[in-house]
């Protein structure tokens, strides 16, 4: 495996564990902020603790669809699989606007699927164009 495509694959690994991982602290922290708030027994405090409990239920749902969409991502583009190509190139452009890290991360994920490394590694896959003989 090419260096290049290598280092896609890390990045997506990486950001899936890092997703996961940062979802369910998030929605733990939220759940608990809703049974701080429910404990208050003041008017109105049994709202505050379901809506507390739903966003953190929600945080922990979405990290583990990242966590699985990343992680399926990172095994399409090790396995030369031409929808891993099209999920990695999904996923870089959408993280371009994610000042400044995710855009670097974004940047080197582009370059390295549509550089050379990447048209050699994704070679005969089946989303790519044959030339006439």
């Amino acid at each position: 495996m090419p260096g290049g495509i290598k280092a896609v694959k890390i990045i997506y690994q990486v950001l899936a564990w890092l997703g996961l991982i940062g979802c369910v602290l998030g929605g733990i922290g939220m759940m608990i902020a809703g049974g701080v708030i429910g404990a208050t027994g003041e008017e109105g405090a049994v709202g505050g603790l379901a809506a507390f409990a739903g966003t953190g239920v929600f945080f922990i749902i979405m990290g583990v669809v990242v966590f699985i969409l990343y992680f399926i991502t990172a095994k399409g583009v090790a396995n030369k699989r031409n929808w891993g190509k099209i999920l990695a190139i999904i996923f870089g452009i959408l993280m371009l606007p994610n000042i400044p890290i995710g855009t670097v991360l974004g940047i080197v994920i582009l370059i390295n699927i549509f550089g050379e490394q990447g048209k050699a590694w994704f070679a005969g896959t089946a989303g790519e164009t044959t030339k006439p003989t």
